[in-house]
């Protein structure tokens, strides 16, 4: 005869009685903690709802700023391919910096719902803030001595705010992926 592993296994009740300790003791553990785990599931679904919900919105808000984002970066554009010092100077101060604060307000007013989002949102407005600041110092002494040297501060402050919105981007694409959302564009985020 074979003998029994444990007192468990050689008394049929104690077992069935431990198994259901066991049972009862893993349930009152879910309702002291006042969920089940079918209430976990939907929480989880509800926060992913919000969040699309979020995105969802954070993107219709980007999209409006399209036009106020173009009209800033062709006037940078014109301004770079001025014929001299003075023509530069003035299309900054006289369309740059007046086209980047409208821009850099409208960006303000966009929806950000999402902890996520607020964060790399708040990071691009900050970007563009500090491009701002450089634009007005580029032109706050500018004449043909001090050219080079405030070109080469802008160069560098360009160059910070490129990577900013590269990061920018990078993070956002990763929230849209998490959350299931397909880019189409990415190159185009504001």
């Amino acid at each position: 005869m074979k003998q029994p592993c444990s007192i468990a296994d050689s008394i049929p009740f104690v077992r069935t009685s431990l198994l259901s300790v066991t049972v009862g003791l893993f349930l009152l553990a879910l309702v002291a903690n006042g969920c089940s785990p079918k209430e976990d599931v939907v929480e989880e679904q509800q926060r992913t709802f919000d969040s699309r919900k979020a995105v969802a919105a954070y993107a219709n808000g980007a999209d409006s700023l399209r036009e106020a984002q173009n009209k800033w970066s062709q006037a940078y554009a014109r301004a770079i391919n001025g014929s001299d010092v003075d023509v530069i100077g003035t299309r900054v101060r006289n369309e740059v910096i007046p086209a980047l604060t409208s821009y850099i307000q409208s960006l303000k007013s966009v929806p950000t719902d999402d902890g996520m989002i607020k964060k790399h949102h708040t990071a691009l407005v900050e970007a563009h803030e500090s491009l701002l600041k450089n634009f007005q110092l580029f032109v706050k002494d500018l004449d043909p001595e001090t050219y080079n040297e405030n070109r080469r501060i802008l160069t560098t402050s360009l160059s910070r705010f490129h990577r900013a919105q590269s990061e920018y981007r990078k993070q956002m694409t990763t929230i849209y992926q998490e959350l299931g959302i397909r880019v189409s564009d990415p190159g185009n985020s504001t």
